[in-house]
């Protein structure tokens, strides 16, 4: 990111952009002098910089218009985490507040080996733990699951298992110069319509930015929760043995409307 901070200061003042999420910035700790002088800090624009501490790659960044008031929101359960990184931050705006939630899941052929079903596992207790599956939340990072592969044991896991969730995933387009769709945008269902639209911007050496258009329109109606299922909390041993035990006492000439009440 050392080399690219002026290319992506000139890109967002010419296009107009309130935040930018960065994945894979590769900065440490001892980039500290830098993280103070680069463009990203200046002519109206704030950065704020999570960055790897061991081996090399890595790291996450939030770069936001200093009109904004942003936040950064420490998370639960996240020292037990080894599968990705991650920043939560709260951005308030003209009376309205939005919660964003930056990943980067390395892929499996690093040094932090590790299979996709641990991420994914790691994945939904993080949501879970801290709620981020209702409310004013936007996920989104590079998670490096070909989620465009119908073949993917992984990426159909994964999207099964957000949506199970209620989290709508928005990205239906090419991320990786490869034709890869790495990386994903995710809101829950009822956010769903507040995002306008996504297309996709210029390359950035292997993947491309990704422009996101959202509404972020006032809601003076009562919130309307839904309840999803805490995927967690099922007990797999004794959930068959008791949905047969239910079955059981239906019959099965009744007519469909009667059996789903």
């Amino acid at each position: 990111m050392r080399n690219k901070d002026t290319l992506l200061h000139q890109y967002m003042v010419s296009s107009d952009l309130d935040i930018c999420m960065v994945t894979e910035t590769w900065l440490k700790g001892e980039d500290r002098a830098w993280l103070d002088l680069t463009d990203l800090q200046q002519q109206g624009f704030k950065a704020e910089f999570i960055n790897r501490k061991s081996h090399r790659g890595g790291g996450v960044a939030l770069i936001y218009r200093e009109s904004l008031n942003c936040q950064f929101v420490p998370q639960k359960n996240h020292s037990s985490i080894t599968t990705f990184e991650h920043g939560s931050w709260k951005i308030h705006c003209k009376n309205q507040m939005i919660h964003l939630e930056l990943f980067y899941h390395p892929p499996s052929s690093t040094a932090r080996k590790s299979p996709t079903a641990k991420f994914i596992d790691e994945f939904v207790d993080f949501v879970e733990t801290n709620e981020l599956t209702h409310g004013n939340v936007l996920i989104a990072g590079d998670f490096n699951i070909h989620i465009n592969d119908v073949s993917d044991i992984d990426a159909l896991d994964f999207l099964a298992t957000t949506e199970a969730m209620c989290l709508h995933q928005h990205v239906n387009c090419a991320t990786h110069r490869l034709g890869h769709m790495l990386d994903l945008v995710l809101t829950p269902f009822l956010l769903q319509q507040t995002v306008l639209g996504i297309t996709q911007g210029p390359y950035i050496l292997d993947h491309c930015m990704l422009i996101l258009t959202m509404g972020m329109i006032h809601n003076t109606q009562p919130p309307k929760y839904v309840e999803c299922r805490r995927l967690k909390a099922v007990d797999s041993m004794s959930f068959g043995p008791t949905l047969y035990g239910m079955l059981q006492h239906l019959d099965k000439n009744s007519p469909l409307d009667t059996l789903v009440q």
